[in-house]
């Protein structure tokens, strides 16, 4: 019997225009050369493959990657880090190269890859069925520099809605999918997706490039949500594979994050995040999106009844949360999770030297180490809660209330000071809070 890997062989073999454009936008990453080299290594027709490199880095590092050449075409631009404005911008930078392949595959640059991986995922794509624009997602399945054993994963993650952000796009995290079809594991079947993964997707590129084009003024935070509400109303579907075909390193370990090497991040971050507001609908800001806008061969109800999320009420169906089937999500009362309000109290008393800061500033998080929500102390505040934990060694309870659709499970406090500007970790402590409602 025809194993997959013999079958995606045999129908790829004699189709000489199943090119791929792979795009790739890299921040001082470690992880980009062997990325690449694993890329090409597992590849069944690597000669098929455009490789575009957007290095954003302190040094031109072409000359790495000119051992690939014989093996694939490689693009490789180098763009010094401290002038980079934000991922948007790098992205739509990869989008100038394109040159007619005839898919498009967008990854991060800390990836390993399957044997056979782009027959794989041609062979999966062309042959959903009565899809006009399928598109391949996931967040892939995780594995970590060194070791060995995310080789042995059979099962491929899938994307939940894990919360709203208080800017009011989603956090989105992995699931693992083990409620495949009796007898389908090793089929390239795939399950209909909610969300678009922005370190990994696949689709046809003519389609793709033709109607989509990255927003350059989208800074880091909101450009999944972003890419999957554009392309939904474009009329691109989404899928999932049953199996893994790329993984993903998550830790971030040894690698600089562009907020870490620019001093006015947040501006940019800030601009940012009103565009995604804009685009969702829920806040008017006066901003012409021009061409970053939505599509029109759907609306952005019709992907909220597709997808169980509700902009506006900033609401979650439950099916979104544990990843049912989106099909038939409708506002009918039952399912939907609303933000809850909660109360926190400090719980400690920070170090001393800290007590003279101008504010404080509380980050809120999951279980997953997800910003729930950020919270500002005035001076008048941080006095009163000085003054409770000393006097009265009773915890603070803040007057102050914050909305979620997440649980909290910790807090971490930093003293920021204005003159001269400064910013302390002064501790972290796991939450408790009390729910108002």
């Amino acid at each position: 019997m025809r194993t997959i890997n013999e079958s995606v062989r045999e129908v790829d073999r004699y189709t000489d225009d199943n090119k791929i454009y792979v795009q790739i936008a890299s921040y001082k990453d470690p992880q980009l050369i062997h990325t690449v080299k694993d890329l090409i290594e597992k590849a069944c027709f690597p000669s098929r493959l455009h490789i575009v490199i957007l290095d954003q880095n302190d040094k031109d590092n072409c000359e790495e990657f000119d051992q690939f050449q014989a093996l694939a075409k490689i693009t490789y631009m180098f763009m010094p880090a401290k002038d980079v404005p934000g991922l948007g911008f790098a992205r739509a930078k990869l989008q100038e190269q394109y040159k007619g392949e005839r898919f498009v595959l967008q990854l991060d640059s800390h990836h390993r890859f399957a044997d056979l991986w782009d027959s794989s995922l041609i062979f999966t794509l062309t042959n959903i069925p009565n899809c006009k624009l399928p598109l391949l997602t996931s967040y892939a399945n995780q594995y970590e520099v060194g070791k060995e054993c995310w080789k042995e994963t059979k099962i491929s993650n899938v994307m939940i809605a894990d919360h709203f952000t208080p800017d009011g796009t989603i956090m989105f995290r992995p699931k693992q999918w083990s409620k495949l079809p009796a007898g389908k594991q090793f089929r390239q079947a795939v399950v209909p997706a909610r969300f678009v993964s922005g370190h990994f997707f696949f689709t046809f590129a003519k389609p793709y490039f033709a109607k989509f084009r990255y927003d350059p003024d989208i800074f880091f935070a909101g450009d999944e949500i972003n890419l999957t509400v554009r392309l939904f109303t474009m009329g691109f579907d989404f899928f999932h594979l049953p199996k893994p075909l790329v993984w993903h390193e998550y830790t971030r370990k040894g690698r600089k994050k562009i907020w870490e090497d620019h001093k006015f991040w947040k501006i940019n971050d800030l601009e940012s995040k009103k565009r995604i507001q804009q685009l969702l609908g829920f806040e008017d800001h006066g901003i012409d999106l021009a061409n970053y806008g939505l599509g029109t061969e759907r609306t952005l109800k019709d992907y909220e009844h597709y997808a169980g999320v509700c902009f506006s009420e900033r609401w979650i169906h439950k099916d979104a949360s544990t990843f049912d089937n989106p099909a038939g999500c409708l506002y009918d009362g039952a399912g939907w999770t609303a933000n809850k309000t909660y109360k926190l109290q400090i719980n400690q008393c920070p170090d001393k030297v800290n007590y003279k800061a101008d504010f404080w500033s509380v980050n809120v998080y999951n279980d997953m180490d997800h910003v729930l929500s950020n919270i500002l102390i005035g001076c008048d505040e941080i006095k009163k809660c000085i003054h409770t934990l000393e006097t009265h060694q009773v915890p603070h309870r803040l007057n102050y209330t914050y909305e979620t659709t997440g649980i909290p499970v910790r807090y971490s406090i930093t003293a920021i000071y204005i003159d001269p500007p400064s910013s302390v970790i002064t501790f972290e402590d796991q939450i408790n809070i009390e729910k108002e409602n």
